[in-house]
């Protein structure tokens, strides 16, 4: 119903009984209708909530299995490494004590060889004083030598020098030999 002051009658008590149940179902048929709408925006907004929060799951989960596949993949790698590197230290290992052992062997059989060399060689002063001695012999020899020269005429006389000579230098061998055996 309008207005009756428009229709051209006037407020009675009637009237207003009727505008004002007009007004409330008028009013009941708004709520009504926005009752629906903000249902109806309700539902789409929980709706669109789901779609994120399932979309954002997703997500989060593609993003933990790439992750748990990165983390798998880098300790399968740092576990190959960690096997490759014990392996070359075993083998590194191996062979610095395979090298260790060949020194000691050739450093055992130098500290022989060094220790055969100091009792065999003939020590400084025994070697001076043998030299000395065959030394004063062929000088002294060797005026002998002379004089008989000089004295000597014949052939006979000079063999015989000559081997009397060869026979103190032979004797003079002997007796460096006998003294260096002696030292040894």
């Amino acid at each position: 119903m309008s207005d009756p002051e428009a229709l051209g009658g006037g407020w009675t008590v009637e009237t207003l009984r009727q505008w004002t149940v007009d007004r409330f179902a008028e009013n009941a048929r708004l709520i009504e209708i926005l009752s629906g709408e903000r249902a109806r925006f309700l539902d789409e907004r929980s709706t669109r909530i789901d779609e994120r929060f399932d979309a954002e799951r997703a997500a989060t989960d593609a993003a933990i299995t790439a992750l748990d596949k990165q983390i798998t993949s880098a300790l399968a790698a740092q576990d190959r490494a960690l096997s490759a590197a014990l392996a070359a230290q075993e083998r590194a290992s191996s062979i610095l004590e395979t090298q260790s052992k060949e020194w000691r062997g050739a450093a055992n059989e130098w500290r022989g060889a060094m220790t055969d060399r100091d009792r065999l060689l003939v020590s400084r002063d025994t070697y001076d004083t043998a030299t000395g001695a065959i030394t004063r012999q062929l000088n002294d020899l060797q005026n002998r030598l002379t004089l008989a020269e000089g004295k000597a005429a014949g052939a006979a006389s000079s063999t015989g020098l000559l081997l009397a000579v060869a026979g103190v230098v032979l004797t003079v061998v002997m007796a460096a030999v006998a003294i260096l055996a002696l030292n040894s």
